[in-house]
């Protein structure tokens, strides 16, 4: 009886000192610390993936927001580029092939342009001689896809300006040697620049030789007639 109760009390006193040991509290814990970790490490990892993911983003969405303001500003740039090299070729284009014949436009044109081939005369210190005698325009025929407008004209001139003459009205193009004469009238030659024939075809010419004007002159003087198509939407 007595040895029963010793093995009690030594049983007891073993338990108490386990309980009482700090080594084992400190194993349970690690081992309670480890397990946990073990468990959530795969929900850490993907909130760290997570939390970068999220960096990245503002970082890709500064940069693209950067990217947008200078595409943008560039987008502006060219369109203001764009504008200001094409509104004079449009402006071109309209005129080269109108949506009409625009008669008293035309008219004041040749009238224009056949006095600066006159003033060609005091330019070049040489004769020159140029005189429009008339100009008609007929109605204006519907086609299928553009309008056609029958223009004649007749005047007089020397072989150089007979030739000017011709080549402006196939081209629309004033030459520098005719820009020269635009000192003596800035208005007229502004409306020359800034006003041009519209698409035309020269259909026939009938030239005819005059009679040389003065005895020391050597010149050839011709009158022409001339029939040209002008074309239209």
């Amino acid at each position: 009886m007595e040895n029963t109760n010793k093995n009690r009390h030594l049983k007891l006193s073993r338990r108490d000192k386990m309980r009482k040991s700090p080594i084992t509290w400190i194993i349970l814990l690690v081992i309670s610390i480890s397990v946990g970790i073990i468990k959530n490490f795969p929900e850490y990892t993907n909130w760290k993936k997570f939390r970068n993911n999220i960096a990245i983003m503002e970082i890709n969405k500064t940069k693209l927001k950067e990217d947008y303001e200078l595409n943008q500003s560039t987008l502006k740039e060219l369109k203001n580029n764009f504008r200001e090299k094409s509104e004079f070729s449009l402006s071109e284009e309209k005129q080269v092939f109108p949506e009409k014949i625009d008669v008293h436009k035309i008219v004041r044109i040749l009238e224009m342009f056949s006095i600066k081939l006159k003033d060609l005369r005091a330019l070049l210190l040489q004769e020159s001689y140029f005189d429009l005698n008339s100009i008609n325009l007929s109605q204006t025929r519907q086609e299928k896809e553009y309008s056609t407008t029958a223009l004649s004209i007749s005047f007089s001139a020397d072989e150089k300006n007979l030739r000017r003459f011709i080549k402006f009205l196939q081209t629309g193009k004033i030459s520098e040697e005719i820009k020269k004469t635009f000192s003596n009238d800035a208005i007229e030659g502004n409306f020359l620049e800034k006003n041009l024939l519209p698409l035309l075809n020269i259909n026939a010419i009938g030239i005819s030789e005059e009679k040389k004007k003065g005895k020391q002159n050597t010149n050839r003087y011709y009158t022409v007639k001339l029939q040209a198509t002008l074309f239209s939407r």
